[in-house]
């Protein structure tokens, strides 16, 4: 058995343990183990998207009051990932957050952009929102390395209008 399966079966006897305290709980924790498998085993962004629609409705019914709703932290975190993306190919940081801002159609505004990324890199925000954020940089960063600067730009600026449906 792979390690990936092995922490999979960790996981779904957790889960289970869980389950038996409380059924929703238990049952979201193993629906998050079975994502964290499928991340795992890389099956693809495009693969995962129903997915991970399907487990932010989960995490919204099961969201503590304060806090954004998962879909928003989600977005906010790869809208802020983007500003570390557009940091790493030389762009100003407060450049960086207001062109994400404009590119977003003014959904964000670049302060409280920066302010989101911050609390994502000091582990302030929202769990998912801070995995989600750390994880589209490590996707991203390795690939963007690979290309010159004119060719991290254009990957850039689509993976901004993309989480932006432009």
């Amino acid at each position: 058995m792979s390690g990936n399966m092995e922490k999979l079966m960790a996981d779904l006897d957790a889960a289970a343990d869980a389950f038996e305290r409380d059924k929703a709980t238990g049952a979201l924790q193993s629906f998050r183990a079975l994502v964290q498998f499928l991340d795992s085993e890389r099956v693809g962004a495009r693969r995962m998207l129903p997915v991970a629609w399907l487990a932010a409705s989960l995490n919204d019914a099961q969201s503590s009051a304060g806090q954004k709703p998962f879909h928003d932290a989600h977005t906010w975190a790869f809208a802020a990932a983007a500003v570390d993306l557009l940091k790493q190919t030389g762009m100003e940081i407060g450049s960086a957050a207001q062109e994400v801002a404009r590119s977003s159609g003014r959904e964000f505004d670049a302060d409280q952009l920066l302010e989101f990324r911050k609390n994502c890199r000091k582990g302030r925000a929202r769990r998912e929102a801070i995995d989600a954020y750390h994880w589209c940089i490590s996707q991203q960063g390795p690939r963007l390395a690979t290309l010159d600067n004119e060719g991290q730009r254009k990957a850039i600026d689509h993976m901004i209008a993309s989480l932006f449906g432009k």
